[in-house]
């Protein structure tokens, strides 16, 4: 198996939707009603957002296996943390450890300059688990409006590992 981890340019916004759509459609429709799902998914996923992310500081990086996209990652600066916006596994690559790899990278990118990775994970999503076991803990319960909808979530945060000197 021949994992690379590379950093996407805004060019490349078809990559990063070609695992969002089966990923979010995997997640969110046992979640939440097809009407919002297409709500949300258009307001976070659509070009014009993603390149306006992409332009306010974003950063997207994108997990290959075998050359095949199977993973994507967004953070963002706020303060002493770093906002994890984005993490999603195409559904036919999850259970290999690559959300883990790419909190990982995410980590290792930000560890001179940040203390603490922040993230929102719906409340009601078995990621949940996954976050805790790398070590993320519920810092508090937030609900965002998102048009007429709300996403209720999780806040959760982990201290970043600081090099060894």
């Amino acid at each position: 198996m021949n994992i690379e981890i590379v950093e996407v340019k805004k060019s490349e916004i078809k990559t990063i939707t070609d695992i969002a759509l089966p990923a979010w459609e995997a997640t969110y429709l046992k979640i939440v009603s097809k009407e919002q799902f297409d709500f949300m998914y258009n307001e976070m996923y659509s070009d014009a957002s993603l390149e306006k992310q992409f332009e306010t500081g974003h950063r997207f990086f994108v997990l290959y296996e075998n050359k095949t996209p199977a993973a994507f990652l967004s953070f963002v600066s706020a303060g002493n943390t770093i906002r994890i916006p984005k993490l999603y596994v195409h559904p036919a690559h999850q259970k290999k450890g690559f959300g883990k790899m790419l909190i990982e990278k995410a980590e290792e990118i930000n560890k001179e300059d940040f203390e603490v990775l922040e993230l929102n994970v719906n409340r009601y999503n078995p990621a949940k688990f996954f976050y805790e076991k790398i070590g993320f803990e519920i810092d508090s319960e937030i609900d965002v409006p998102i048009g007429k909808y709300f996403m209720n979530d999780y806040i959760m945060k982990k201290k970043i590992q600081q090099s060894e000197i």
